[in-house]
This record gives structure tokens, C-alpha cells and sequence, in this order.
């Protein structure tokens, strides 16, 4: 693989003007349970894929994978009720439910 990532907060973030990523890997979550501090639980950790800028920006993602990222959610289910889609919200091996796959950081007037 090119680029391989596991229980992560984010797998990957563009600031630049572009890039081509070929063969990635991002397992936001494995199902396995991530060692935390006492009192902390992974759902105060994002569990995002791959965000990028709103402006000037000509990204190329191909032969990619992008598992358990995003927030598990009941009712954004119309296209895939699989159980291990995205992540869940328990305190061992969730996320954040304001986790997502695809994110834009915007704030441009552009």
C-alpha cells in the first residue's frame, strides 16, 4: 500500500494545492479497543477520513479505502445498514458523532 492508518482522529488532511494518493489504507477504527487515559473514551476523538481546504484545491484519490470513518448513525442509513459501517458510539472502539468520511474545512469567501 502507499499509505496505511488505523485508529486515527484523521486519516488524512490537504492543505495544498494538490496531490495524487494512490493505494490508501484508512481504517478509522479497527474494532479493537484503543488504551486511553483513565476517565477518556473514543468518542470525544473524531474518526474522519480525509478532509481537505475549499479553495484552489485539485486532489486525486484512486484505489483507496476509507473503512469504519464516519459516524455510525440509524438514521443516514439509506445506502448501507452493513454493522460495521463507519464507527459507533461506544466508549472502547467509537467516535465522535460529528466524525465524517469526506470533510471540507471552509471558510473562504472564494
Amino acid at each position: 500500500l502507499g499509505f496505511e492508518a488505523h485508529d486515527n482522529g484523521l486519516a488524512v488532511e490537504a492543505l495544498s494545492g494538490g496531490f495524487w494518493m494512490d493505494e490508501l489504507l484508512a481504517s478509522c477504527r479497527t474494532g479493537e479497543e484503543v488504551v486511553l487515559p483513565p476517565a477518556a473514551d473514543l468518542t470525544s476523538i473524531k474518526g474522519d477520513g480525509f478532509f481537505w481546504y475549499d479553495t484552489n484545491q485539485a486532489h486525486i484519490i484512486s484505489n483507496s479505502h476509507f473503512r469504519r470513518c464516519g459516524y455510525r448513525s440509524d438514521e443516514y442509513d439509506q445506502y448501507d445498514s452493513s454493522p460495521d459501517r463507519g464507527c459507533g458510539d461506544d466508549a472502547a472502539t467509537g467516535c465522535a458523532s460529528r466524525s465524517t468520511v469526506w470533510g471540507f474545512l471552509a471558510h473562504s469567501d472564494q
